[in-house]
């Protein structure tokens, strides 16, 4: 791959994982208050910002506890939750909050009641289907669509 190439790829990358941080969080990933270190290697060398690096993740805050490995693991329950209901047609455009805690997963926002009550149940059935999900408490707003 020529270097014109390459550097068109990956501006492509970078504008897809733009796009479903936009997408699934409501993010902007050059907001740089959404990340613990920024460095910039207009300022810093590589050098420098690497041995930078190599002491900030030494300390005690960033040590993998068991703590830490929850967190991670109901955050990436919730993403799955996400993309569950992303995918979905009857789902993907609805606003909803997911949380997850050891399992349990909390379903909050507002949603369309349908005369069939589907929108409901198309909701717990994508959430059910997800791998690791125990239970679902639903704290959904439900309104008319066709008032």
């Amino acid at each position: 791959m020529s270097r014109s190439a390459a550097e068109r790829y990956l501006h492509d990358v970078d504008d897809a994982r733009a796009r479903w941080v936009r997408t699934m969080y409501g993010e902007d990933i050059n907001d740089p208050a959404l990340y613990d270190i920024v460095l910039n290697l207009d300022q810093v060398n590589f050098t420098v910002a690497c041995g930078m690096l190599e002491s900030t993740v030494k300390q005690t805050e960033f040590n993998l506890t068991d703590d830490v490995l929850n967190r991670l693991k109901d955050f990436r329950l919730e993403c799955h939750v996400r993309l569950a209901l992303a995918r979905a047609p009857d789902t993907r455009a609805l606003d909803l909050e997911i949380d997850s805690t050891s399992g349990l997963v909390s379903v909050a926002g507002s949603a369309p009641v349908l005369p069939s009550g589907r929108t409901g149940d198309n909701i717990l059935e994508i959430v059910q289907s997800v791998r690791g999900v125990k239970e679902v408490n639903f704290n959904i707003q439900w309104f008319d669509p066709l008032p």
